[in-house]
This record gives C-alpha cells, sequence and structure tokens, in this order.
C-alpha cells in the first residue's frame, strides 16, 4: 500500500495536488464546524457538554505543553533560576484554570473550589488563583428561577409565597438563595433554587471529564486526579437532589442535639411543603461567615473561640457519630452572637455528608491523637491499618508512608510533627502568601506531589471527604487568627473523648494521660496570656501612680 501511495503521489502533476490541498483544507475547516451547527441543532445541552470539555482539554494540553517546554529550556540552569521558572508556570496554569472554571461554571466551580483548599497538594499560586471562586459563582436570571420553582412545586409563586425577592441574595456553585415570605405566618424564608443547567451537565460532563483525566494521565503520568473525579462523580448526584439534604439536615440536628444545644448550634428547618428536588425552603437565618475574622470581633465574639467551636462541631461528627458534614468552606457557616455574647453557629448547605463507619471513625481518631501527641508508633501502625501506601516514600525507607501522612493532616513539615513541641504545630505563618513558611510549604508540595497523589488514590474513599473537611477547617483557623489550642489540640481532645468511648479500661489510662498533657499546655497557655496581659497594663498603672 505504502509503494502503491508514492507511485501515485509521483505521478500528480503539481497543479492537482494544489486544488486537492485546497479541498482538503476548507474540509477540514467546514466539517467540524457543520457538525458542530447539526450537535447544536440537535442536542445543545450535548453540544455545551463539548464546548466545555473542549475547553477543559485546550487548558490540559497548554499546561502540559508549558511545564515540558519549561522542564527543557531549563536543563543545567541555577536552582533558583529553575525555582523561578517554575513557579512562573504555576502562575500561569493557576490563571488558566481560574477562567477555565469561570467560563465553564457550576461543576467546574465546585471543582476548584475543592482544589483550593488542597495546599497540601496544590503549588501555592494555583490555591491563590483559585481562591477567588468561592465568591464566584453563575446567577441564574429570574425568568428560569420562576420556571424551576413552578415546574418543581406545581403552582404559580404568588399562590405559594406571601412575598418573594427576585435578586439572589447569595449564589454559589449549584444554587441559589432568594429571601421570601411565608404565606401562612410571615415569617422570613430562606429558598434555595438549582442551575437550572446543572441537571443536564451533571448526567453528561462528568463521563466526558472522566475520558479527559485519563487520556492526560496517559500523555503525563504525574497528573493523578482521578480520585477527585471519582469523588464527585459519586457525590455529585446526591447534592443536586434537595431532598436528601433535607433529610440529612434532620438528621445531623438530631444527632448533634445530643451535646450540643440549639443557643450555640442551629441546623435551619425545613418546610417540605414548599421543598422538591431542585427547591429547598427553609426558614431564614441571619449571621456573618464564620471566616470573617472583622465581623465576627465588631459583633464582639473573639474568632478563636469561634474557631475552637468549629472544632468541638466537627470533632463530634468526624469522631463521635460518624455522620459527617462534608462541606464546610466559609459560605456553609454562619455565626451570630447567642445566650451570653457567646457564638452561636448555624450549618447550612447539608447536601454532601458522608457515614463513616465505625472502624473507619476511630481509626481516624487515633491517627489524629497520635499527630498531635508525636506518638510515631502509632502513626505508623494507623497509617498501615487505612492502607496508605507511596512508592515514592516507601523507596526512601520501608514503611516511611506515614511520615508524609501526617505532614498532610497537619500542613508541618514531619519533623515539626515529631518534635513533640505542640507549639510546632502553629500554622499562622501560612497566612502570609508571600511568607518563609508558605513558601517552603510550597516547595515540598511540589516534592511530592506524585507522592501525595499515590497517598489519596491508596485511601478508603470516605477519608478523602474527612481530609477535604480537615482542609476546610485549617483554612478557617488560619483566617481566625487561631493558635494551635484553637484547632490541632481542639482536635486532638474530641479524639480522645471518642476514643475514650470505645476504649477497654486499660487503654483509658493512657488516654487519660494524653488528656492530661493537652491540658496541661493549655493551662500553660492561658497563663502565659495572663502574664502578657498584666505587663501590659502594669507600666500604665506605674504611668497613672
Amino acid at each position: 500500500l505504502e509503494k502503491l501511495t508514492v507511485h501515485r503521489v509521483a505521478r500528480v502533476k503539481p497543479r492537482m495536488l494544489g486544488r486537492a490541498l485546497r479541498g482538503a483544507a476548507v474540509a477540514t475547516v467546514v466539517t467540524p464546524t457543520v457538525a458542530a451547527a447539526a450537535l447544536y441543532a440537535a442536542d445543545r445541552p450535548m453540544f455545551e457538554a463539548y464546548t466545555r470539555i473542549g475547553r477543559c482539554a485546550v487548558v490540559a494540553g497548554a499546561l502540559v505543553l508549558d511545564y515540558r517546554a519549561v522542564a527543557a529550556a531549563n536543563k543545567g540552569a541555577s536552582p533558583l533560576a529553575a525555582r523561578e521558572a517554575i513557579t512562573a508556570a504555576h502562575t500561569r496554569g493557576g490563571e488558566r484554570l481560574h477562567a477555565l472554571c469561570e467560563a465553564n461554571g457550576g461543576v467546574y466551580i465546585k471543582l476548584g473550589q475543592h482544589v483550593a483548599l488542597l495546599d497540601y497538594l496544590v503549588p501555592e499560586p494555583y490555591l491563590k488563583a483559585l481562591r477567588p471562586l468561592f465568591d464566584c459563582a453563575p446567577r441564574t436570571a429570574w425568568p428560569l428561577v420562576r420556571e424551576v420553582l413552578e415546574m418543581e412545586l406545581g403552582a404559580s409563586v404568588e399562590s405559594l409565597f406571601a412575598d418573594f425577592e427576585q435578586e439572589p441574595i447569595a449564589s454559589a456553585s449549584l444554587a441559589q438563595v432568594h429571601r421570601a415570605r411565608s404565606l401562612v405566618d410571615g415569617c422570613a424564608l430562606a429558598v434555595k433554587v438549582q442551575h437550572p443547567a446543572l441537571r443536564n451537565m451533571a448526567r453528561t460532563e462528568i463521563a466526558l471529564l472522566e475520558v479527559l483525566v485519563r487520556v492526560v494521565r496517559v500523555v503525563e503520568p504525574s497528573f493523578g486526579f482521578q480520585w477527585l473525579v471519582d469523588e464527585v462523580k459519586f457525590n455529585l448526584p446526591l447534592e443536586l437532589d434537595f431532598r436528601n439534604e433535607a433529610r440529612n439536615g434532620a438528621i445531623s440536628r438530631t444527632l448533634l442535639a445530643r451535646r450540643f444545644d440549639e443557643e450555640t448550634l442551629r441546623v435551619p428547618g425545613v418546610h417540605a411543603a414548599l421543598s422538591s428536588e431542585r427547591v429547598l425552603t427553609m426558614d431564614w437565618e441571619e449571621g456573618v461567615p464564620a471566616t470573617d475574622a472583622a465581623s465576627l470581633s465588631a459583633l464582639g465574639l473573639d474568632p478563636r473561640e469561634v474557631s475552637r467551636l468549629l472544632g468541638q462541631v466537627w470533632g463530634e461528627m468526624c469522631f463521635g457519630s460518624g455522620w459527617v458534614h462534608c462541606d464546610p468552606h466559609p459560605g456553609n457557616i454562619l455565626v451570630r452572637v447567642g445566650v451570653g455574647g457567646r457564638p452561636q453557629l448555624v450549618l447550612l448547605d447539608h447536601g454532601l455528608y458522608r457515614q463513616v463507619d465505625d472502624t473507619l471513625r476511630l481509626q481516624w481518631a487515633r491517627l489524629w491523637a497520635a499527630v498531635v501527641l508525636a506518638d510515631e508508633a502509632e502513626i505508623q501502625s494507623v497509617t498501615k491499618e487505612l492502607g496508605a501506601f507511596s512508592e515514592k516514600m516507601e523507596a526512601i525507607s520501608e514503611g516511611f508512608t506515614y511520615t508524609l501522612l501526617a505532614a498532610m493532616l497537619t500542613a508541618r513539615p514531619y519533623n515539626a510533627v515529631a518534635s513533640g513541641s505542640l507549639d510546632a504545630l502553629d500554622v499562622r505563618g501560612l497566612a502570609a502568601d508571600d511568607g518563609d513558611e508558605r513558601a517552603a510549604l510550597s516547595a515540598d508540595v511540589s516534592k511530592y506531589a506524585s507522592a501525595i497523589v499515590e497517598i489519596l488514590e491508596s485511601l478508603p474513599r470516605p477519608l478523602l471527604l474527612l481530609l477535604k473537611v480537615n482542609d476546610a477547617l485549617r483554612s478557617a483557623g488560619l483566617r481566625l487568627g487561631a493558635r494551635p489550642s484553637d484547632t490541632y489540640i481542639v482536635t486532638a481532645l474530641e479524639s480522645l473523648r471518642a476514643l475514650r468511648a470505645d476504649s477497654a479500661p486499660r487503654r483509658r489510662l493512657k488516654l487519660l494521660r494524653a488528656r492530661a498533657r493537652l491540658s496541661a499546655y493549655l493551662w500553660a497557655e492561658w497563663l502565659s496570656d495572663l502574664a502578657v496581659a498584666f505587663g501590659a497594663l502594669w507600666p500604665r498603672r506605674t504611668l497613672a501612680a
């Protein structure tokens, strides 16, 4: 066939060859255009899905080519020059991903928000570029909102509500919230309406996105985000059914009420008659975002106390009941002044929950207690029980995976964890984007990225959501200026509380000693703060005298 083809081409005249090439060029342009137009006319949702996947493919290709070009251009360069070049590539990559998420909207904004929390996996320029996605969500126009409301609830908006504000007061990746008033008693309501395009997006997009991720990984084996696609594929259908969210909220209210009264923690009530698969009507709740330290201070609340309360509530979920709200980003937690001037939390958005079985719940509690208390043998033991494995870390030393897992939990290098100093777990230095600690973390992420992906792919699926919770709470602690006593030590105390309830009497003595050590640290910190406060007041008294 090859010989025949060469022979025939040799006999073609130049003029004929030119015409053929021009025809081929025209066909190359026209055929896809006609095909795209036909698909647009026949199945517009599928056309839009392919358009979004096309954007993904272009961005993925650009990222791969950019990093390969940087690697080729910096062979033999100095470490400083190579680091600057890769940081510039990270910055370009972050800007591309942010633009992609904004252009595609919906599920992609949610994915971008998830990635923005992965500070143990994603370089800092990406995190910086993607964090604005928490404040960037699409808004559906009122005519489409009305259409969804009336289709889902079976009646006109005017016959269902005494008043309904057409402008949303908040919008997220999956839905937007409107303020309304009850036709029955006039009370204020929050009506959550799903963005209409999401139903089609969920049906077509995830399968196409999964194919793209697998293709990119064949081209670039270090690209390991299949675990993230798997999580979205499992969780998105649950989040898009608001009846599921109503059930989750009711279960959460019951379980959390065993420990927290309504003056400390509130889950909004749901109005079932005004709710459906794509509409959720709840009691209206006031409050400021849980991570807005300035607004909390303006209300007379201590941001650090809010951080401690967040740790206690999610500690009860993760280590106590195992029924875990897995999306605690800033927009889903409100805070207001409760009884006695203490903070009261309001938990919103109950679409994403996971029931963690008792075995995994207690393993997670043991791991956290061991990490905070620097119990290296226990960290190793639980790491093996969880099945966490990294070929790269095992090549350094057999069983060495546990060091990276501990660093992932705390966002601290393992030598800080192993030091036994609770002060070494302080992550406030990460709050500055251009600080030394943030730069060191970013360097470690780049160095161990493939090993981190190996660990994520080896862990039980529910643990990925617990890690997401951990990332979100650490991010909240950073914004609130929290110390280790407000974050990791609270988490460790909660884990010890759960372990004590499920342990034999002999083991409880060990847990009691661990709790005493943490309590001693808290007392020492309190006395130190008292001394500082007294020292600040003493010169004033002297001057006044």
